[in-house]
């Protein structure tokens, strides 16, 4: 019989939640952390124009530089960890990021800051890390509010760093005071990540394809800029041309490659099943409404009311204006695991893209006063929420544990390209569709936008009924993840 006033020790199950639990909270750090990166960098655009004398044009390389980084990085990154250990290589991006930002807080000229800007793009791989430690360490059914959590802290990250950013550069109009802000972040989560983090488990016991990830580098690396700068280059222009045919070159040069050797980086032959490869191909057009309306609904919140639309907001009215949809996106990734119990994967992916598709439809047709705008985009958000929360976890679960990190990678770049072509395209269609006599796009403009972007999100949902529910003709196992190929030898 137990003594009065003692307490029975923890059941193992019980310690086990608590420690799923908190390293779960642990890996949604380094993703608050990349999304405050990504919140911040927008607002001081502006400031590193006067601080370092560039124009428009030339400070369009803040965002260039680091999605060519990321582009580049995150599918080596992701195969790495699934190789040497994902704690290991979400470390060492966390390094290099901390590094990146450090030297952008300190640049003495442009330059320099563009490296740093580059030696930070790692972080676009911080989520396919986090889910292959999750789907390794993580009771089996914590994986989908684990995935969840990291998703929703990401967007939230985004949020907090926007507002932290409007708050300090408006308090100190200084744009260093700004760029301090996610040294600081990375600093505590490296802090988290070496006390709070386990390695993950099992490990692909296969030989780096070092010349798999050279080329898909640098394949995406000329797509990225072709999709990135053909606008300003000219779509006719030497460069951009050199750009697409060197991208169709080495990636097909790539996949070629991928599918004689034993251990490629990406094994193409299980990504094309149809249990996986519908999913890959929405992802291109999700990147369409996740990334490319983002710039459209701050310049439209932005632009002056006596242009006849816009409400004039500044640095500080719009971080505010764009919490509320924030918060809807953490709502709708916070909530992927009760609709997928409820409703299954695929009907909760086509709850948020029929959010999204209602979202941006309503904008078209309702934007006359702020707080409809604001309703419209939250309704488009907590579909973002939902969607690009549904999708990494469906891939990780469908991927062997030795393939989680790079199945959930890929997801993030082929998402970035879809994002990278629509932030060009929406670029020329605001440059082309403007008020006579002036470089301000009309109202109509924006509308275009928004229905393509409602488009998108229609074809995606359209892309994932293709595919198939468990897969179990493509090798898969009974709870729908993939079979994992016997390890080659070392």
């Amino acid at each position: 019989m137990q003594p009065i006033g003692t307490s029975s020790p923890p059941a193992a199950g019980a310690s086990s939640r608590r420690a799923d639990t908190l390293m779960i909270v642990a890996l949604a750090s380094a993703n608050l952390a990349e999304g405050i990166l990504l919140g911040v960098m927008p607002t001081a655009v502006g400031g590193l124009g006067e601080l370092f004398h560039q124009s428009a044009g030339e400070l369009t390389w803040v965002h260039a530089v680091q999605l060519l980084a990321a582009g580049m990085s995150v599918p080596v990154l992701a195969r790495l960890g699934d190789i040497y250990g994902h704690r290991r290589i979400l470390r060492l991006g966390v390094v290099l990021a901390l590094l990146g930002s450090l030297l952008c807080a300190v640049a003495p000229n442009y330059l320099v800051f563009l490296v740093g800007r580059a030696l930070a793009g790692p972080v676009a791989a911080y989520t396919a890390l986090s889910v292959g430690i999750i789907r390794d360490r993580a009771a089996p059914e914590r994986l989908r509010s684990g995935v969840s959590m990291v998703m929703a802290a990401l967007t939230g990250g985004s949020v907090l760093g926007t507002l932290a950013a409007a708050q300090i550069s408006s308090m100190t109009d200084n744009v260093i005071a700004v760029l301090w802000i996610p040294v600081v972040m990375f600093v505590l989560t490296l802090v988290v990540l070496f006390t709070m983090v386990p390695e993950s488990l099992n490990r692909a016991h296969v030989r780096p394809d070092w010349w798999g990830a050279v080329l898909l580098s640098l394949g995406l690396a000329c797509l990225l800029l072709f999709v990135g700068e053909g606008g300003d280059w000219g779509w006719t222009s030497t460069p951009t041309l050199g750009c697409l045919a060197g991208a169709v070159v080495i990636l097909t040069g790539w996949a070629l490659l991928e599918l004689r050797i034993t251990d490629p980086m990406v094994d193409l032959r299980v990504a094309s099943r149809r249990n996986v490869a519908p999913f890959y191909v929405a992802s291109l057009t999700m990147g369409v409404t996740f990334y490319g309306a983002q710039t459209a609904v701050s310049t439209f919140l932005a632009t002056p009311e006596e242009v006849g639309y816009g409400f004039g907001l500044d640095v500080t009215g719009l971080a505010l204006a764009l919490v509320p949809p924030g918060v809807m996106a953490v709502v709708g990734a916070l909530s992927v695991p009760y609709l997928s119990r409820s409703l299954g994967h695929k009907q909760t992916l086509y709850c948020g893209y029929v959010l999204l598709v209602a979202g941006y439809l309503t904008l078209v047709v309702w934007h006359a006063s702020l707080w409809q705008a604001v309703l419209a985009v939250s309704i488009a958000y907590y579909g973002t929420g939902i969607s690009t929360g549904a999708m990494p976890m469906i891939l990780a679960e469908r991927a062997a544990r030795t393939s989680s990190g790079i199945a959930t990678g890929l997801f993030n770049t082929v998402k970035s390209v879809g994002g990278s072509t629509a932030s060009a395209s929406f670029g020329a269609i605001m440059t082309s569709l403007t008020i006579v006599g002036t470089v301000v796009p009309t109202e109509h403009a924006y509308r275009v936008v928004w229905m393509i972007c409602a488009g998108a999100a229609l074809v995606s949902m359209l892309i994932v009924f293709t595919a198939v529910g468990t897969g179990k003709e493509a090798g898969a196992l009974e709870d729908g993840t993939a079979r994992e190929r016997e390890p080659a030898a070392a």
